[in-house]
Parts: structure tokens; C-alpha cells; sequence
């Protein structure tokens, strides 16, 4: 039965523990661009993971490519970070004598400014290791750790057939990459097959070296992730059989929080809480600019269409919010329960979780309202809407 359903299957502790130790490790772009991003402590530790693991560690020719594409962007980007706090911190100064009837040459306020300037002089000096271009010591280490070890990719022509298959799979939402189909039209046509592309490499590298694969992202999306009641369970089922039948090969997947963590565990290092935060703020700003840019795009083509179809739109897109909602809740009502499971419960935490299912009852009542709605515009339209 195994051989039957073995997509299915999440693997036990003990085929994680093969597959760190024999599998090639493939990084997606944002892992290489977000080293500008990250304090030297993550930077320092996702490099040194890297390092020990050279040997078998492995770029498709497509993230190399995005990689050189936007690294001088990010560059500038962290750059202008510490400049924008910096005026920032002249317009707090100013707040303050405003607010507090103080004059610009008070020694209080002066000494103020001058602790925090000093403070984000301190954190740039210490974070900020590329100010230059042209001198990139993180662009230096990277050619060297993967020299010789980034993928041939695909001509033009195997890249038109990737393309028109995208077409297809995106159409019957198949991972990954469906999520990035708005990409496809307008400013945003630059990039919506990436993902597959990367895909297409990873399957045709193991097929051809006849090795397992791990792949580690930063992207969160559902058509990478296998994401169950808002918790992500492993990477998606249809990966996992496209990848087996294709190349009879093992693919497990490792978000950045989880593979640093088991990076460090198997150093018997405890994993700095710092470390997850960032990770996990910088991946929020990303999903953030992405979002925005998807946001522009969504209102340029909402203004294109009628008043019934726009009504269809934005319910789609309140159930969206309502159900991400929800799914908060319901891994807040989990996460207490688990932590109270072996102690007393105190009253307020009690409290809380009452409420919070209390709130999620309104929420699937909401959710319900808005799909009965949606149902009733959808009946009258004889079109069908393909936003997002």
C-alpha cells in the first residue's frame, strides 16, 4: 500500500536525518539576496551552513540568474535602511521640541539624538557588510562556495515549452508557481514561471546525478507548501509525486526558520529567538512589497470591469481575509492548549481562549454570509473572474 499512496507520507525523523546527511541542497533566491538583508549573526550561520555543506550544494541556472538580476536592487535597499533612520531620527528630535516646548540646543534633546544616531552607526557598521557594489565580499563567498556547481538551465526553446505548460498547470492550479500567474501581464511579466523553472531544474539535476533533493525557500505560499487548517504539514503532495515518478528520487522541502534550527540542533546549539524574529520579519517585508505590487495590479483591472464583477471580486478577496483570520485563531487556541496540557490553566488564559473561539464562530458565520453572497453573483454572471 505504501508504494500506493507514498506522496502522502511525511517522512519519519529517521529519512529527515538520511536525507540532511547524503541529499544536495538547492537554496531559492531569496535565501542568497536576504544575506544583504540579515544581521551578521543570520548571516554568519546561514554561510557557515552552507560551508560545511559545499560539497553538496547545488544552484539552478535560474536563481543564479535572479540572484545577479536584483542583487545591486537590495544592495541600495539595505543602504537606504540605515539613511532613511537616520532622517528619521532628525524628524523624531524635532517632534519632541515641538511637543515638549524645547529648544533644538537643549542638552537633553542632544544627547538623545546623539545616543541613537550612535546606536544605528553601531548596528550599520557591525550589519551592513556590503556599502559597495563592486567590493561584495557576500557575492565573493557565494561565487566561491558554488563554483562549478550552478546548473546549465534551459534554451529558448525548452523554455517556450515550460511557458505553455505553465499555461496549462496554472490553469488547474499545479504546483508550484500557479500563485505568481498575475505576474503575467503588465509590469509584473517578468518572472511568473520562475518557479517552475527552478522546478524543472531541480527534477532534470536529479534525475540525471540520481540525487535526493532538499530544497530550502523562503516562500510561504500553498503552491509550495502542503498548508492544512493554516499550518503547513510538509511541501505539496503533487511535488512530491511529480518529483518520485519523474526522477525515483526523495525531495523534502525546509522553510529558513526550520532549517537553521536544524542546522544549529545538530551543532547542540539551541537556536538564538532573534534569529526566528528576523527571519521572520524580513519575510513579512517581502511578502509585504509583493503584496503591494499585486495590490496595484488588482485595482488597475478592477476599474476595467463591471459593478457586479467587482462585487464577486471583493468578496472573494473578504473571505480570503476572514479564513486567514481564522486559521490565527485556531493555532492561538492550539498553542495555549498544548502549552497548559501538562499544568493549570490560569483564569485569564481561560478567558482568552473562550473568546478566541467565540471570535472564530463570528468569523466561519461571516465566511458563511459572504460565500451565500457570493454564490448568489456568481449565479447571475455567466463569465468567470481569474483574479489572483
Amino acid at each position: 500500500m505504501k508504494d500506493a499512496i507514498r506522496e502522502y507520507l511525511e517522512l519519519k525523523d529517521e529519512e529527515k536525518e538520511e536525507l540532511w546527511k547524503n541529499a544536495v541542497f538547492v537554496f531559492d533566491t531569496n535565501v542568497f539576496l536576504n544575506l544583504y538583508r540579515y544581521s551578521k549573526k543570520t548571516r554568519d550561520i546561514l554561510l557557515g551552513a552552507m560551508e560545511q555543506l559545499r560539497d553538496r550544494i547545488w544552484m539552478p541556472n535560474h536563481v543564479a540568474h535572479e540572484f545577479m538580476e536584483n542583487r545591486v536592487e537590495v544592495i541600495f535597499e539595505t543602504i537606504d535602511r540605515y539613511e532613511r533612520l537616520h532622517e528619521e531620527t532628525n524628524s523624531f528630535i524635532q517632534v519632541c521640541t515641538d511637543m515638549l516646548r524645547m529648544k533644538k540646543e537643549d542638552s537633553e534633546l542632544l544627547g538623545l539624538k546623539n545616543y541613537i544616531e550612535t546606536w544605528i552607526d553601531t548596528n550599520k557598521r557591525r550589519d551592513l557588510l556590503v556599502t559597495d557594489v563592486i567590493d561584495d565580499p557576500i557575492l565573493d563567498k557565494i561565487l566561491d562556495l558554488f563554483d562549478g556547481k550552478v546548473g546549465r538551465g534551459f534554451d529558448e526553446e525548452e523554455i517556450k515549452k515550460i511557458i505553455n505548460e505553465g499555461n496549462d498547470r496554472y490553469e488547474k492550479k499545479i504546483p508550484p508557481g500557479y500563485k505568481d500567474a498575475a505576474k503575467k501581464k503588465g509590469v509584473l511579466d517578468n518572472n511568473a514561471y520562475g518557479d517552475l523553472i527552478v522546478w524543472k531544474e531541480i527534477i532534470h539535476f536529479s534525475e540525471t546525478e540520481k540525487k535526493d533533493m532538499i530544497y530550502v525557500t523562503h516562500d510561504q505560499k500553498e503552491d509550495w507548501w502542503n498548508i492544512k487548517r493554516g499550518k503547513t504539514v510538509g511541501p505539496r503532495i503533487e511535488l512530491r509525486k511529480e518529483f518520485t515518478e519523474k526522477t525515483k528520487n526523495k525531495f523534502h522541502m525546509y522553510s529558513m526558520n526550520n532549517f537553521i534550527s536544524r542546522f544549529e540542533g545538530n551543532k547542540g546549539v539551541k537556536i538564538d529567538q532573534s534569529i526566528i524574529d528576523e527571519l521572520q520579519s524580513i519575510q513579512f517585508l517581502i511578502n509585504k512589497k509583493n503584496y503591494d505590487n499585486l495590490k496595484n495590479k488588482y485595482l488597475e483591472e478592477l476599474n476595467e470591469i463591471g459593478i457586479e464583477e467587482r462585487k464577486i471580486v471583493r468578496l472573494n478577496e473578504r473571505i480570503k481575509r476572514l479564513e486567514k483570520s481564522n486559521r490565527k485563531r485556531r493555532n492561538s487556541i492550539i498553542g495555549l492548549e498544548k502549552k497548559y496540557e501538562m499544568q493549570e490553566m490560569p483564569d485569564d488564559i481561560k478567558t482568552l481562549i473562550e473568546n478566541t473561539k467565540n471570535n472564530l464562530i463570528k468569523g466561519e458565520e461571516k465566511i458563511e454570509k459572504c460565500q451565500q453572497r457570493l454564490n448568489m453573483l456568481e449565479t447571475k454572471e455567466s463569465g468567470q473572474l481569474t483574479f489572483w
